[in-house]
């Protein structure tokens, strides 16, 4: 699988240049990669690669299961795995979409309304990993990124009260 996505990609590349030839310029590396997609994050999450982002700057690695705690709130998606303890050197951003907390009422509805304060919620799910530390998240001050892919027990710890 792997194989076939790196000659995808230099297929994707070799068509690249040879667009370009008749142009004046020598492309470069981000105009390169705009042109062409990630096979190794899931098509849901295209819209979480930066643009301009190479495929290989952007993989996951293969689906596996999480448990933590999660805080969310304005700006804030910080997932501590349970061995990180808190260790917020050790936390992750996560990107979660509607499809991936369909099951969990309260934590959808947080979702949608992330700015009426924080939440805490023990969480269990599956997702995928990004195989690059450092620099994710908001203002790139997490570790890691996890892409969820389907929450399989979410718990509120507190919720921010109604107004």
């Amino acid at each position: 699988m792997h194989i076939a996505a790196f000659v995808a990609i230099g297929v994707a590349a070799a068509i690249g240049f040879t667009l370009y030839d008749f142009r004046d310029e020598f492309p470069t590396l981000p105009q390169i990669c705009a042109h062409l997609p990630s096979p190794l994050t899931p098509a849901r999450y295209a819209d979480r690669i930066a643009p301009g982002q190479c495929p290989w700057e952007a993989s996951f690695g293969f689906k596996k299961s999480f448990n933590g705690t999660f805080v969310s709130g304005l700006e804030v998606s910080r997932f501590c795995p349970d061995e990180a303890s808190m260790d917020l050197t050790k936390c992750k951003w996560l990107s979660i979409d509607s499809q991936a907390s369909l099951d969990f009422p309260a934590l959808s509805e947080h979702l949608d309304n992330r700015a009426g304060g924080y939440a805490k919620f023990r969480v269990r799910f599956s997702g995928w990993e990004s195989l690059w530390p450092g620099h994710h998240g908001y203002r790139g001050a997490y570790a890691g990124h996890v892409l969820v892919d389907r929450f399989g027990a979410v718990e509120p710890i507190t919720l921010p009260s109604a107004q």
